[in-house]
């Protein structure tokens, strides 16, 4: 391959590259909800805070 190609094919995998966050969804699409299962005020209910 010749130097204009590799600038080329660099260029078009830079634009794809490019262009791949504006096809995905927001994330999460909704509020996560999550449950604790132990008493306030211990360790793993701060950490779920």
């Amino acid at each position: 391959m010749d130097r204009r190609n590799v600038i080329a094919a660099m260029v078009a995998a830079a634009a794809a590259w490019s262009l791949h966050g504006y096809t995905q969804d927001a994330y999460p699409s909704k509020p996560i909800t999550m449950v604790v299962p132990f008493p306030p005020g211990g360790v793993s209910e701060i950490v779920g805070r």
